[in-house]
């Protein structure tokens, strides 16, 4: 079990560091213009399956996933924008829901029950996303 334990740590802090890069990136690149910003936003969606699966660490993991991306970008734009308004529109029914029904406690544990089943299967669909692309990339 601590050698499970030792791993996962390992994986924890190489995200970290790699989210933390990825985001000064993103924020440098908003900052000087918001488009390209998104453009490396997508480029990087599969940076922290990069990390756990490939065992990438830091830039390595943001260009392995730039190169998953290129060529499929606005497919992989569709994907991301698909995910974000299917999102929104959850979390703002559940929060219609729970503001209009405030005394509903278990009205408020099952939206937040869904919400978070919802996150693992975004979460599930976008590494099988990555298993996809990096099996085409792999097969070249």
């Amino acid at each position: 079990l601590s050698e499970f334990y030792a791993a996962a740590k390992l994986k924890w802090s190489a995200l970290f560091l790699t989210s933390l890069l990825a985001t000064l990136i993103f924020l440098g690149l908003t900052l000087l213009l918001v488009v390209p910003g998104i453009i490396y936003y997508v480029y990087y969606t599969f940076f922290p399956q990069a990390v756990v699966l490939k065992n990438l660490h830091s830039k390595n993991a943001l260009d392995y996933s730039k190169n998953l991306v290129k060529g499929r970008w606005w497919k992989v734009f569709g994907f991301i924008i698909a995910l974000i308004l299917f999102s929104l529109i959850l979390g703002l029914t559940a929060g219609i829901l729970n503001s209009s029904y405030p005394n509903v406690g278990i009205l408020v544990l099952l939206s937040s029950l869904f919400l978070d089943f919802y996150s693992i299967f975004v979460t599930l669909t976008v590494t099988v996303y990555f298993l996809n692309l990096d099996n085409l990339i792999m097969k070249k």
